[in-house]
């Protein structure tokens, strides 16, 4: 279990590190922080400063993308039937694709990490589960589905590397599927796309 305070990995009632009570949610008032937002590496603390919370607020779709369920509505049935047979029984069978890649930014870490959400919400990708390390935080993200590729999973750890010096690493997956028609590769590149442009305030 991680403190919800400073991040520090704890064991029993109370964080050894704070003294804060482990399992309580206690996010970290922005007005008495010390501590700008871009150099927050604590998710919980960092979603809490109204900067970010603008940031996130003004993420809005640019497109209207079709969904796969959109699109196989409107297939005809023996399409329909022959792409739900295929992936099921890919699915079976272990087939899978995805990328990984990484990047090093000379940015802070905050400042990536809300990158990274701000990506998360202009492309409609669900966070399923946050981890909390010491001056690293762990994304895992639900894809949705479109024209190219059913749902998939989308991971990212972002770790701290110097005060001015972040690591992203990113890696997808979509079960049943060999073959994602470039999607992976668009995702990251969108991505690291948000970061590289993260302006430093």
């Amino acid at each position: 279990m991680f403190c919800a305070s400073c991040g520090q990995e704890g064991h029993g009632r109370f964080c050894s590190n704070c003294g804060t009570g482990l399992g309580e949610k206690t996010p970290l008032s922005p007005s008495a922080s010390t501590v700008h937002w871009t150099q927050q590496t604590n998710y919980e603390a960092l979603m809490e400063y109204p900067e970010v919370k603008h940031k996130l607020a003004h993420q809005v779709m640019r497109d209207k993308r079709l969904t796969e369920e959109e699109l196989l509505r409107h297939a005809p049935k023996v399409v329909t039937a022959m792409y739900s047979y295929d992936q099921s029984f890919s699915a079976m069978l272990n087939m899978k694709t995805g990328k990984s890649d990484a990047r090093t930014f000379a940015k802070p870490c905050g400042s990536i990490i809300v990158a990274a959400m701000c990506y998360l919400t202009w492309a409609r990708f669900e966070v399923t589960t946050v981890r909390q390390g010491i001056d690293l935080v762990a994304l895992s993200c639900k894809i949705t589905s479109d024209a190219w590729a059913p749902e998939g999973e989308l991971n990212i750890v972002i770790p701290k590397l110097e005060e001015a010096l972040t690591r992203i690493e990113v890696k997808t997956h979509f079960p049943g599927i060999i073959i994602d028609w470039g999607r992976s590769r668009r995702i990251l590149s969108k991505l690291f796309a948000f970061c590289q442009e993260a302006k430093v305030e």
